[in-house]
C-alpha cells in the first residue's frame, strides 16, 4: 500500500518495517511475499495514519481499503 514501511521506506527507520513487509510466516498467501497480501489480518500495520494494533480495531479502515474490498469479492 505505499505506506513507508516496507524495508527502507521513508517512515521505517522512525516506525520500524512494516509486519506486512516483513512476516514470512504469511508468505505466499493470496499470491503475496511475506504478509502483503493478507495484512488486515496483522497486528502493527501502518493505516490511516497511525499504527493499528488489533484486527478488531482495524477493521473499520481495512473494510474501506481497496485492495481489502477487492479481496473480499474474490474471496466469495
Amino acid at each position: 500500500m505505499k505506506c513507508g514501511r516496507e524495508p527502507g521506506g521513508d517512515k521505517a527507520a522512525e516506525l520500524g518495517a512494516g509486519p506486512a513487509a516483513t512476516d514470512k510466516s504469511l508468505d505466499g498467501i493470496n499470491f503475496g511475499t511475506n504478509g502483503g497480501r493478507i495484512c488486515w489480518a496483522l497486528v502493527g500495520t501502518y493505516c490511516a495514519g497511525e499504527v493499528q494494533c488489533t484486527f478488531a480495531k482495524k477493521l473499520d479502515s481495512c473494510s474501506e481499503c481497496d485492495f481489502y474490498q477487492n479481496y473480499q469479492k474474490l474471496a466469495v
